[in-house]
């Protein structure tokens, strides 16, 4: 690679080529792409993932700038690992192209976005700072890319995320309406843990299905019926446990989880930075953004772990996924899901060799006694969606975000909630802007009320005081997507199309 620092004021495309095919890693952040720019990098990126290298992309979606085609040819190359970062509206304009192999690395760092000319004929500014000269600052670089990738801001690209954004490039509007799943809590309450009685049945039905010879099962159980608890007293007949996902928040609280089932445990984190992995770690709680990554992965053997546990189980068709799953070759893998079925028709049966080992969904739970029934008002809403535009399944969001920034709107909202509200209320909006109206608009009525978005610094400190309850609503867009554990949460308030 580059032997000095430098400073590259154009034609930076004969670097970037050079780096890429001397590189065993290869990150790569952009606010946005095109697809000219996408264009000239594919041979040597093709070139990369040929000879195994790991290459990351986070491309932005920056003023709806970045090219929907650059994104699909991209994703057409198998190897790639790309996210999607979804900026909200908040300023994201990183540049950076950071390189490493066994002997060296190479930080690029400036002004270049993914284009023709931005990498040949246009005036920009960029950094070369090998690894030698500095050699903190490409380690520090890469944390801070994996920390902007596994944010919850940043999606796995997919066709199905590709055709989103296409929709919204072609209208140049951000449209933000997440899939909302709610919180799974452990059903018993004394001090020592203990499995209630479909725990108990699912665990029966796993040991059975390792009786008979099978090395894989998935296990579908309703959200709040503990499925966390259940891989965790699961866990104690393994000696030492990888418990897998996609979030940072899900492997906290499923180690919180563990803790209390064998407060004896010795358990680790394995994400981003965080990486504290050893011989005395008996259950590791791993980012499978992390993991995927060729150099982790290597630092395992195939058997290390005797038992391999994938929360939210309908994740695992992706290609993250699919590398940690080629990898490993534990005695036993459980996956874990309320939702096997999904939308893109991926087939996650067959990753666990077609071995459903138990399963009960939320009617029969309800039924059964383990879920409350819920009691659901349809209130009557004063926006005419008739007169708003459509994008495909979605509502324009500059027009629907118009109607919601109103006054009678917000008044019809309150009203519903004070009639029907319990004690501690999660309200679901369309978007960041309608999350803070709504939080002042019920504090000028008296009330204790916060929006929390991915953009809230000191989200953690914020959940704790609705916890405790100083705050009485939360008002959220794009975050409580999954496994969020919240069990003094007894009213839903949706203020957006669902």
């Amino acid at each position: 690679m580059i032997p000095a620092a430098k400073l590259t004021t154009h034609d930076l495309y004969a670097s970037l080529v050079d780096a890429i095919d001397q590189a065993d890693e290869v990150y790569i952040v952009a606010a946005f792409a095109q697809r000219s720019g996408v264009e000239l990098l594919l041979p040597a990126l093709r070139r990369a993932v040929e000879r195994g290298a790991d290459v990351h992309f986070l491309i932005g979606d920056y003023l709806h700038i970045t090219d929907p085609e650059a994104l699909a040819e991209l994703l057409k190359l198998d190897g790639l690992s790309i996210r999607f970062y979804r900026s909200g509206g908040r300023a994201f304009h990183p540049k950076a192209y950071l390189f490493r192999n066994a002997e060296t690395g190479l930080s690029i760092v400036g002004s270049s976005n993914i284009s023709k000319s931005a990498f040949r004929t246009g005036v920009e500014w960029n950094l070369h700072l090998p690894q030698a000269v500095a050699p903190h600052i490409l380690d520090n670089a890469i944390e801070a890319f994996m920390d902007l990738y596994l944010s919850e801001a940043a999606q796995d690209l997919n066709p199905i995320v590709l055709e989103a954004y296409r929709q919204e490039h072609d209208a140049r509007q951000y449209v933000a309406e997440p899939e909302v799943d709610y919180a799974e809590q452990q059903l018993v309450t004394s001090d020592e843990i203990l499995p209630h009685r479909v725990q108990e049945e699912a665990l029966r039905a796993l040991r059975e299905t390792m009786e008979e010879g099978r090395t894989r099962a998935l296990t579908v159980l309703a959200t709040g019926l503990g499925k966390t608890y259940l891989s965790a007293f699961f866990a104690r007949d393994f000696k030492r446990v990888l418990f897998l996902a996609h979030q940072r928040e899900l492997l906290e609280q499923a180690e919180r989880s563990f803790k209390k089932v064998e407060p004896n445990w010795q358990t680790a984190m394995y994400i981003g930075s965080d990486r504290t992995n050893d011989e005395q770690t008996d259950v590791l709680f791993g980012s499978v953004q992390t993991l995927s990554q060729n150099r982790h992965l290597e630092r395992f053997a195939q058997d290390y772990f005797d038992l391999l546990i994938i929360d939210e189980f309908h994740h695992a068709a992706a290609k993250s996924y699919q590398k940690v799953l080629a990898h490993f070759e534990p005695q036993f893998l459980l996956g874990l899901t309320a939702t096997p079925d999904r939308m893109d028709g991926a087939d996650v049966y067959a990753l666990c060799d077609n071995n459903v080992a138990f399963q009960m969904h939320f009617t029969s739970a309800i039924n059964e006694g383990f879920l409350t029934p819920f009691h659901y008002y349809g209130i009557h809403d004063v926006i005419d969606y008739s007169q708003l535009r459509r994008m495909g399944r979605k509502y324009d969001a500059m027009e629907l975000e118009q109607a919601q920034i109103d006054r009678a709107v917000s008044e019809n909202i309150y009203a519903a909630w004070s009639k029907h509200r319990q004690t501690r209320t999660i309200g679901f909006c369309s978007s960041i802007r309608q999350a803070e109206y709504l939080s002042q608009t019920f504090r000028e009525m008296g009330h204790q009320a916060i929006a929390l978005t991915g953009q809230t610094v000191n989200r953690r400190e914020r959940i704790q005081e609705f916890e405790q309850g100083t705050v009485e609503i939360v008002f959220t867009v794009d975050l409580f997507n999954e496994g969020v554990d919240i069990p003094k949460v007894d009213t839903l308030l949706f203020c957006r199309p669902t």
